[in-house]
Order: C-alpha cells, then structure tokens, then sequence
C-alpha cells in the first residue's frame, strides 16, 4: 500500500473503505518509526533502549508484582501469555500489538497529537495483510531477539 496523508476523520473512514479486505490488521503508532516492539527499539545512537537482561528482569519484576492486576484465577501458561499482560502495563516487552478494529489504530496515533511536544510530529497506522506477512516470514531465516 502507499503512503496516504489524511486531515480528518471522515477522510480516515473514506481511505477505510478502499483497504481490502486482506489488509485486516492495523497498528496507530503517534510517531512514524519502525515497526518494532519496544524491548527491541533504538535510541538516536542506534543503540538498543534496554538488554535482554533487563527486559527479562522487567518481565520478572511484573510477575512477581502482578497479582493486582491480573483477573481473578487467571492462570498464564507461558513466557508469552505473561509478555501479553506485562505490555499492557508499560512493561517493555518483543511483542508489537496489532487491531482488527481501525478506529482503535487511529485513536493510539493520535491520542498525544494535541500534548505540546507532540504537535509537529507526524501520526501512522500502519496496514497489515497477514496472509502477506506470513508468506514473507516463512521465506527468511533470521530471528530477531
């Protein structure tokens, strides 16, 4: 797909009724950054934001202290199950959220465009055709971690 600009909300909705229908997922990010989890982002010297180390004793350091935010008998089976919980608390973690729902993309763009160091930056949602994304992926070798 291609970089489409938009200024309001009804242009938004116009741009969602062309996407087809394979491009199911979406993800807003409020800055047009790479697409990557933030236990594997970079500072502005390339540098990595946080070891694997410490994303690992963030992740433990949630699980010890969760039990106040977990429902009730809930039971995490592993790593994973626990990263999806610990993310939605600002827990750095290699998981990257994905919606079904475009409207929710739109609202995690834009929900700081109006904080004062926010207002000359420039908002993405980014479309995702997982049947692409899977053909791509099982063609590569590498493993990010």
């Amino acid at each position: 797909m291609d970089e489409i600009i938009i200024h309001s909300v009804q242009e938004y909705i116009n741009v969602l009724e062309k996407i087809p229908l394979d491009f199911c997922l979406s993800r807003g990010q409020s800055l047009d950054k790479k697409l990557l989890p933030t236990a594997l982002r970079f500072d502005e010297d390339n540098k990595r934001l946080y070891s694997k180390s410490k994303v690992n004793c963030f992740l433990e350091d949630y699980k010890i202290n969760s039990a106040i935010y977990m429902p009730q008998g809930q039971e995490l089976k592993n790593e994973y199950e626990w990263m999806v919980y610990a993310q939605h608390f600002g827990v750095p973690t290699q998981l990257l959220d994905f919606t079904y729902s475009h409207i929710i993309s739109l609202m995690f763009a834009v929900e700081k465009a109006f904080s004062e160091n926010d207002m000359d930056k420039k908002a993405v949602v980014w479309f995702l055709n997982p049947k692409k994304l899977n053909e791509y992926s099982m063609n590569r070798t590498e493993i990010i971690n």
